[in-house]
Parts: C-alpha cells; structure tokens; sequence
C-alpha cells in the first residue's frame, strides 16, 4: 500500500525482471507471447516494432523512447514507466489499470475509448493528446501537465488532482465535481463545458454553485475558486465534516466509498504539503468515528464500515503522535512550574486576558510576566491546577501545520507514550460547526487529560474571534532557555 493508498505489485528491482528487451531503431522485432509479463523494457521503439495486441504485465518500462508504436488493445496492468517518452503512439481500445507512471511524456498520443484505473501520475506530461471517450478512475495526478488536449467526456473521476496544469483545454464541469484538487490556478487558456454552454472557468463554477446544495461538491467548487479555504476556519471547510451529510450519501454506497477514501487522501496530502492545520485532522478523526458508529447499525453496509474504520486508524496513527508530544509538554511545564506562549501585541497583560478570555474561560491559568521582544513578546503562564494547562496546549497545537508541530521532534522530551486513541473516548476531540449566525463559531473541545480523566469544554466565539487568538497565540515556547530576539 502507498502513501495514499494506490497499491503496487511490483518487483523492487531490475534483476527481479525476468528478462530486459533493449529496443534498436535498426531491428525489427515482433511479439508473439499474448502477454509480455515481468519484463524490462527500454530502449527506442519505432512503428517497426510491433506490440501485436499483446498485454504488457508486471513489467518495468524504464527510459522508453517510442515513436509511432501500436498499443492498440494492449491492456497493461501492474506495470512501472519511469522517464520514458511516447510520441504519436496508438493506446486505443485498451484498460490500463493499477500502473505506477513517473517523469513521462505523451505527445500527441491516442486513449481513445480506454479505461485507465487505479494507476498513479507524478510528473508527466500529455500533450496534444486524444482523451475522447475515456474515463480516468480511481487514480492520483501529482505535478502533471495537459496542454492542448482534447476531450469529449469529464476524462477524470473519483481521482486526485494535486498541483496539475491544464492549457488551451475545454473540460467538463463534471471534471471538478467528480475529483479532488482541481484549482482554477492551474488552468491556463481554458474553458468549462456543461450541458448548457461553455464558458470560462470561475463564471462555469459560480454558475454551478447557485444551484449545488450538496457540501461535498460545494467544498470542490469553492476549494477550485480558492485553495487557501483549507488553511483557515471556514464555513466552506467545516461543512465538509457534517455527518448528516455522510450519512445520505450511504444511499449510493460506492459513491459513499469513493468520496471518503479521497477525502481522506486528499486532506492527508494537504497537511503533509504543510496547507492544512491539525485540527482539522482531528474533525476527519471525529467524523469517521462517528460515521463508523452510526453505519454499524445499518443492515448490510459492513464494507462501507469497513472503509470508515481504515480512515479513522490512518488518522489515528498521526494524531496520536502529535498527542503523545502534547503530553509531553504538560510534564516538562510540570516540572517547570511556568509555560512560556509567544503572543503578538503590547506589554499590557490586560490586553491579553481581554483579547483571550474565551480561551481562558475554559483553561483558567493566570497571566504573568511578559519579556519584549522584536515580535512576538514571551508571555508566563502559572495555574493552580496543571490540567488548568492542558487546554492551551491542545489549541495552540491543533492551529499548527505540520512543519511546526515536527519542531517538536528537535526538542528533548519525555515521550512516555499515552494509550492509544479508542472511538468514542479520544485523546482530542473537536466537535465544530458555525450556528444560525454563518459568522458565530461553536468550539467544542473534549478531551482525555493524563491520567486518563475526561475533560470537557466548549468555546462559542464568532470566526473572526478564533482567527483573533489565533493571531494572538503565536506558538508555545519549549527550549530550556530564553528564546533570543529573532523570530
């Protein structure tokens, strides 16, 4: 299994290959095997050489030049391209399913009526190319060019579309809806086509969003019009986790399927590309938990929980590790009776307690001293009780991205591992959504402290409020000494 959950099998090496073909412009060679299994291919193939309909199988295509080449009916399954070229060469009439394509080119090629799934595209690139008929599924496009293209259906769906470009292309509308990823930041010179007209990119979704009522789709529309609403705390992110929603979709259990594996690949690729803050990690945490517990009361959907549940221990797996640091703080400010925030703003404490007071309702430490600095300032925090302390680690956390919650890992702290994060009773739990007002925000946090006592806290606070403290709170000091003036 991959990363993000395209599977391979694959042999790890040339020497695993039964045998390499080197292919020469000055010989002639003919197929005569049905499939062309475990092989190494490479070498520069011209309309010479004739696949003759035979299925390419297990096999490692490495450094390729083909030019004119006859792929027509020539399946090819579980195979790895990497840094191969294919010009004006025929892949008609074909399925092309669970390949691994890397650093390759396709110029004025031909997919007509093929069928492409489970494969994986990082860093290729199709010019003047005919997709007509085809339908891309289930499959993962990474820092891939289309220029010139043509097109006569929505090509991709149920896919993920991560740092694509699109050029001098007319796509369906159903190219956005049906994928994850897809920006308008990424299409130069193109139109979008539906059944009514073809028009340019944002007048085409502004126009399908007056009318979209489902949340999913309308994240899509909104995530292609802008990509910078997953940073932040928004409507258009939150609804993403309305488990209502999830729960109507089960009504078409494939769509169900396809919806929530990308989702959750989706988001897993945006939070380690540094786009996307904790917390939001933990609302996929939370819904899935949720989901699986409300599934498992519905006859004949045991798959459809069964896909819940991987997400939910994918999640898991990374939460808990940044849990796991997250206690460990506790027990180091423990021990040094004091924490350390980096806050922006003046020298006043009053300032703090006023501008933080829904964070302080429900983690009651007490302001101390504050140390200036060029910016941010170091402000103490005391409390009574240290889990009064909890509740400022878990927030200021859970608005970090992933390249600052792993400064933690350049830090020396006791790691004594917590128990694992069990459904219904997590470690952190964020139950969020906005109230009648689009502009009022309900936080909930609930959570486990050492120990294992259960914790529970609400904040309700207006959006512009929590990007206030966010603001505000900068980050946790955890070095043993001072921080010096640079940032």
């Amino acid at each position: 299994m991959t990363k993000y959950g395209l599977t391979q099998y694959l042999p790890s090496n040339i020497g695993e290959f039964d045998r390499t073909i080197h292919f020469s412009p000055k010989t002639k060679f003919v197929f005569k095997e049905k499939n062309i299994s475990n092989m190494h291919l490479t070498g520069h193939m011209e309309k010479t050489h004739r696949v003759n309909r035979a299925n390419i199988i297990s096999s490692f295509i490495d450094n390729l030049l083909a030019t004119e080449v006859d792929f027509n009916n020539s399946d090819i399954k579980d195979s790895r391209f990497i840094g191969s070229e294919f010009t004006n060469c025929n892949f008609n009439n074909a399925s092309h399913n669970n390949n691994w394509i890397k650093d390759s080119r396709f110029s004025e090629c031909t997919f007509n009526q093929t069928s492409v799934t489970l494969s994986d595209f990082s860093g290729c690139s199709f010019i003047n190319c005919d997709f007509s008929n085809v339908i891309i599924s289930d499959s993962r496009f990474i820092s891939c060019t289309f220029i010139s293209c043509t097109t006569s259906n929505k090509m991709i769906e149920s896919s993920l579309l991560f740092d694509c470009g699109f050029q001098s292309m007319t796509l369906e509308s159903e190219t956005i809806l049906s994928n994850f990823g897809l920006s308008k930041a990424h299409l130069l010179k193109c139109k979008i086509r539906d059944e009514n007209a073809t028009l340019p990119p944002k007048k085409a979704v502004l126009n399908i969003l007056r009318n979209e009522t489902n949340t999913i789709q309308r994240f899509k529309l909104e995530y292609f019009l802008s990509p910078e609403i997953i940073r932040e705390v928004s409507e258009k992110l939150e609804s993403l986790f309305n488990v209502e929603d999830w729960l109507d979709l089960c009504r078409n259990p494939n769509r169900f399927r396809l919806h929530i594996e990308k989702l959750h690949e989706f988001l897993l690729y945006q939070f380690d590309g540094n786009n996307l803050r904790l917390r939001t990690l933990v609302q996929l945490l939370n819904t899935s938990s949720a989901l699986s517990d409300a599934i498992s009361k519905m006859e004949n959907l045991v798959d459809l929980q069964r896909t819940v549940d991987g997400v939910f221990l994918t999640i898991e797996r990374i939460v808990e590790q940044y849990m796991n640091r997250a206690q460990a703080l506790l027990l180091k400010f423990e021990e040094d009776g004091y924490c350390r925030i980096l806050v922006e703003g003046p020298l006043d404490k009053t300032y703090y307690e006023f501008e933080l007071k829904e964070l302080l309702k429900v983690s009651p430490v007490r302001l101390g001293k504050i140390i200036k600095h060029n910016s941010p300032n170091e402000l103490f925090i005391y409390w009574e009780n240290i889990k009064d302390l909890w509740p400022v680690i878990l927030f200021v956390l859970s608005t970090k991205f992933k390249f600052e919650l792993n400064k933690l890992d350049k830090v020396n702290l006791n790691t004594r591992s917590i128990s694992k994060i069990k459904r219904g009773n997590q470690i952190l739990e964020f139950e969020s959504g906005f109230l009648d007002n689009s502009n009022n925000f309900s936080f909930r946090l609930k959570t486990l402290l050492p120990g294992h006592k259960e914790l529970n806290l609400i904040m309700q606070l207006s959006v512009d409020r929590y990007r206030k403290i966010m603001q505000i709170v900068k980050d946790i000091i955890v070095f043993d000494k001072t921080i010096t003036d640079k940032k």
